[in-house]
């Protein structure tokens, strides 16, 4: 059976060459009826053509931010200006906050990515929201993670929390916000034949801040206090959360080996979909809605961040690896060794292989 899924999938003459899991199962089907789709995954987990390029996912459930009340939880990102600061006073970016019951926006202009700068932006906004939040999520930018940064979130009691899953992605609730800002700016700058945001900015966010928004029904400015628990209540059904975290089946468990989507750019760069280097799962945390995985490499260094299923494909370990380039030779009791970097690994997996490896 192996030899003939083989054939129908790196054969260029198979209609199914190269193609999905239902298309070789349909030219395999043909040939022997008693293939199943369960055949044709264990072969195609195997091949690392087909796990490192098939098709990845982007857009899926994702870990929420559940709030506590207002003002408990903030997103905090730093939209970029940089190209048109000297016309705002050479302030290169917006350090926006947003409030994630009400989605309620603060911001304020930074010149630099230092705490020097970052620190007064916070307070400026601490003052203007009349609140300090419980907690800030953010990515792991050192303009938010710096020690000079972890300092001031002590001073003010501020849990910090960094965004776990996706260097890129950051904080959604915060990224949509920036996206808002900057849709609503470059349409007046349209407008007004202008490129200057500094003097406009804060008007701008009250308009948003004005607005009902679509995830809450509500406009932002109309959430307080006394009316924040009823908004909360109507968002976050935590039963029907808790009902549906007890029932999940998961696609993996721990010990499987996987590579995981490269659009999270931990490590590399390229076509492939997903990642040459592979990794083992080491836990199922089933009580986050959706499931999230913790994986480790082949030298049992664990990888920072949560992963989620959609993210992952399961894979066979391979016999053998691709040499990517020799860095090193050496003669070692007459034979001769190379030390490599394996195509698709990182660096910390460099090693010395002897001439009677290498094929």
């Amino acid at each position: 059976m192996e030899n003939l899924l083989k054939k129908i999938y790196f054969d260029v003459n198979s209609p199914a060459c190269y193609s999905s899991v239902q298309n070789v199962l349909e030219e395999a089907k043909k040939k022997n009826p008693k293939v199943t789709i369960n055949d044709v995954k264990r072969f195609l987990e195997k091949q690392s053509t087909y796990t490192r390029f098939r098709n990845s996912v982007k857009k899926f459930p994702r870990l929420k931010t559940i709030p506590n009340g207002l003002n408990t939880h903030w997103q905090a990102d730093l939209a970029v200006f940089s190209s048109i600061a000297k016309e705002n006073k050479n302030y290169n970016y917006l350090l926006v906050c947003v409030d994630v019951l009400s989605r309620k926006l603060y911001v304020d202009p930074v010149e630099k990515k230092t705490g020097k700068y970052m620190i007064p932006a916070f307070e400026n906004i601490f003052k203007r929201a009349k609140a300090i939040p419980w907690k800030i999520f953010t990515d792991a930018g050192l303009e938010f993670c710096s020690k000079e940064m972890m300092a001031f979130y002590d001073k003010h009691a501020i849990i910090k929390h960094n965004a776990q899953t996706h260097p890129i992605l950051h904080a959604t609730i915060v990224e949509r916000a920036n996206r808002t800002i900057k849709d609503r700016l470059y349409k007046y700058f349209n407008e007004k034949d202008t490129t200057v945001w500094v003097d406009v900015i804060q008007k701008i966010v009250n308009s948003i801040n004005n607005t009902v928004n679509s995830t809450t029904g509500v406009k932002p400015n109309s959430v307080t206090y006394k009316n924040a628990n009823s908004l909360f209540d109507r968002m976050y059904d935590l039963k029907e959360e808790f009902k549906t975290i007890k029932n999940k089946i998961c696609k993996f468990k721990v010990g499987d080996t996987v590579r995981f989507d490269r659009y999270k750019q931990l490590f590399t760069k390229g076509l492939a979909k997903f990642s040459d280097e592979i990794f083992i799962i080491t836990e199922v945390l089933t009580h986050h809605d959706p499931t999230v995985y913790r994986i480790k490499d082949l030298s049992n260094e664990p990888i920072k961040g949560y992963f989620y299923e959609k993210e992952l494909i399961r894979t066979a370990l391979e016999s053998n690896y691709q040499v990517e380039k020799v860095l090193k030779t050496r003669k070692v009791r007459g034979k001769i060794e190379y030390f490599v970097k394996w195509k698709g690994f990182r660096s910390s997996f460099n090693s010395w292989t002897t001439e009677d490896n290498l094929v």
